[in-house]
């Protein structure tokens, strides 16, 4: 039979041994370790075992994914055997007020667990607890949210060309005009205020391809003139054909980026995973990032959510746009690819903000001896980009919705819904043409 570790430890030979030579030291007769362990995917995925067994000790028997693999490497590496289990509280760990641990930390700060997975991003009250093996993954938070209806931009007609173009058709329309000005004759009795009003306006006339009357006199007025003409018509041919392709793309809205964005958002709520490195610095750390979480929980928009970021039914409140989940980067591609693998389609998005970067680790207890033998046997595994690789093999599709295109076309009647914007235009034009008309002839009658 197998000792357990404690046992084991106890030869001061073998605590020498493990002192002197981390790097190659080996269980010679094995040793039974208790490792703690908490269903995260990718990282760690629980699955019941092959014969339908169940170990009365212990809730959990079998687990797969890049933790899996690490664990079994060190275990192959050490000689050790384990036994796995989980925490009763579900939780990854925090701090009480007595000072006491709960979760997976709590379980290797009592010494019930010899190890725990996680992996547990590296905080200052967590390592007065317990010691980090070195890191082996690295990760952001950001805001995953759904994104909304995909529809035609009401005011696409603004967008057909590019700022740059209408800045440089405003700049031959004065050159033009200012040419006008300089080359055409002055008509008997007419002011030159006027005059330029007329010239703008016949210029507007061509570039809207309305009839215009514009009397020339040289040739070098009717080739300033002409350019003007063909410059119209090449725009306005243009603007027509990609008007037209416009309309045909429905775009998804995607209001959130930022955790400013969420500020200027009254109608969303904010889900947190308890017990999380999040969780933990909203409570201590005083970056701006922070301090706009504390804002929302003070207004009551931000809860801590207890279960699995998994569970339906937020995902349906997140889908509904009621509420918006601050998570890590990978968590929010997993939930993103699990919802595309149920559904077919990408219904989420991830924030272009990322804030709160933490490095993940596994822990042990404190001042243990096992520490230092895995800490060269999990660099070895780093360098050599095994992590990544098997987290790149357990995230479904991680690339179908991490930049989906935000517009699609679609072959649908246009409506008024669609084309409000160019409603709002042209009854102005109409109202402002009215309101011009009026005082027209109410300065006729008195003239």
């Amino acid at each position: 039979m197998v000792p357990p570790l404690r046992e084991v430890l106890q030869d001061p030979g073998t605590r020498n041994a493990m002192a002197l030579n981390p790097n190659t030291f080996r269980f010679r007769d094995g040793a039974s370790l208790v490792v703690a362990a908490e269903e995260w995917p990718p990282h760690v995925f629980f699955r019941p075992p092959a014969d339908g067994t169940t170990d009365e000790n212990s809730r959990l028997q079998t687990i797969s994914g890049p933790m899996a693999n690490m664990i079994n490497i060190l275990a192959e590496k050490l000689n050790f055997t384990y036994k796995l289990v989980q925490p009763e509280d579900g939780a990854w760990g925090s701090r009480l007020p007595n000072g006491s641990w709960t979760g997976m930390v709590g379980m290797v700060n009592r010494k019930e667990a010899d190890l725990a997975l996680g992996p547990f991003g590296r905080t200052e009250n967590r390592a007065q607890a317990v010691d980090f093996t070195p890191s082996f993954f690295f990760d952001y938070r950001c805001i995953l949210a759904s994104k909304g209806t995909a529809e035609v931009d009401p005011w696409c007609f603004l967008y057909v060309l590019a700022p740059p173009l209408w800045i440089g058709l405003l700049g031959a329309g004065l050159a033009v005009w200012t040419a006008a000005m300089l080359l055409t004759a002055k008509p008997r009795g007419v002011c030159l205020g006027w005059r330029g009003v007329r010239t703008l306006f016949s210029q507007m006339q061509v570039i809207t391809n309305q009839d215009v009357t514009w009397t020339t006199v040289g040739w070098s007025e009717r080739a300033v003139l002409g350019g003007w003409v063909v410059v119209a018509a090449v725009v306005g041919w243009a603007y027509a054909g990609h008007l037209t392709s416009l309309l045909a793309v429905r775009r998804a809205p995607t209001p959130v980026q930022s955790l400013q964005d969420l500020l200027q958002r009254p109608d969303l709520g904010v889900s947190v995973k308890t017990d999380t490195v999040l969780a933990e610095a909203m409570a201590r750390d005083s970056s701006a990032e922070v301090r706009a979480l504390r804002r929302l929980h003070a207004v009551g928009r931000l809860r801590f959510w207890p279960g699995s970021l998994f569970d339906a039914d937020l995902m349906h409140q997140v889908k509904r746009g009621e509420q918006v989940v601050v998570t890590t980067s990978l968590l929010a591609d997993t939930l993103m690819a699990h919802d595309f693998i149920t559904t077919t389609t990408c219904h989420f998005y991830k924030s272009r903000q990322n804030f709160i970067a933490t490095n993940h680790c596994m822990i042990g207890q404190k001042g243990s001896p096992l520490t230092p033998l895995i800490t060269s046997r999990v660099t070895g595994i780093v360098e050599a980009g095994l992590y990544k690789y098997w987290l790149a093999a357990h995230v479904p599709r991680p690339r179908e919705c991490h930049r989906p295109p935000s517009s699609a076309t679609a072959m649908t009647s246009l409506s008024l819904h669609n084309l409000w914007g160019m409603a709002v235009v042209l009854v102005g034009g109409l109202g402002l043409a009215t309101a011009v008309f009026c005082i027209e002839l109410v300065v006729g009658r008195r003239e």
